[in-house]
């Protein structure tokens, strides 16, 4: 069975699902929490096991949101100033570990984020937490961020504060950038040339 809850955090409403499957927590909430839009670009960085759409129950009817499991939550974090990032990390982490053992299930593990990345690393004062991020480290010492997958289904939602995903136009967005980079080293390393000087940015 699915429960749907809504958990307070800074005095602001994030809703999740639990079940026996795990934790899911509305992206669109978390975002809104600490006053951002939605960052679609974040979430395809993730991995298809850590995003799910999901449908919650509203006054205006039901709607479809984008979840991310814990680790989604942990990639959200590193998104945002200190200490902002290990707040939400840790409010997340103690929510998860109450929810899940209301369910009768072990406290999650500290992994990798839902993107590939170490998570926030606790501070100094908490040994246990920090030493556990440590031992994570020593195991991934090459962690990466994962490419972005503008394609995925999971980003197919209905945010409010969105308009309806479109992943072309995000392609056309970075490949438009990427050719206007190219012409500014272009037209710097011309005007070096002009003065007889190497290029910054030569060809290969």
């Amino acid at each position: 069975m699915t429960t749907q809850i809504a958990l307070n955090y800074s005095r602001k409403t994030i809703r999740a699902l639990v079940s026996s499957e795990g934790i899911w927590w509305a992206a669109a909430d978390i975002y809104a929490a600490h006053n951002r839009r939605t960052e679609r670009g974040d979430l395809a960085r993730m991995s298809p096991d850590h995003l799910r759409l999901c449908t919650f129950a509203t006054d205006a009817g039901p709607v479809v949101l984008t979840c991310v499991s814990l680790e989604g939550v942990a990639a959200i974090a590193l998104g945002l100033p200190s200490p902002t990032d290990r707040i939400l990390h840790g409010w997340a982490r103690k929510q998860a570990a109450v929810l899940t053992g209301q369910h009768g299930f072990p406290p999650p593990a500290l992994c990798l984020t839902a993107d590939g990345r170490l998570p926030v690393r606790p501070p100094y004062k908490q040994a246990e937490a920090y030493e556990a991020w440590k031992k994570l480290a020593a195991q991934h010492p090459d962690a990466k961020r994962r490419p972005a997958n503008p394609y995925e289904p999971s980003l197919y939602d209905q945010d409010p504060s969105l308009p309806p995903h479109d992943p072309e136009a995000g392609v056309s967005a970075i490949t438009a950038m990427l050719t206007e980079g190219q012409r500014l080293m272009d037209l710097r390393d011309a005007e070096r040339s002009a003065a007889g000087l190497p290029p910054l940015f030569p060809q290969d």
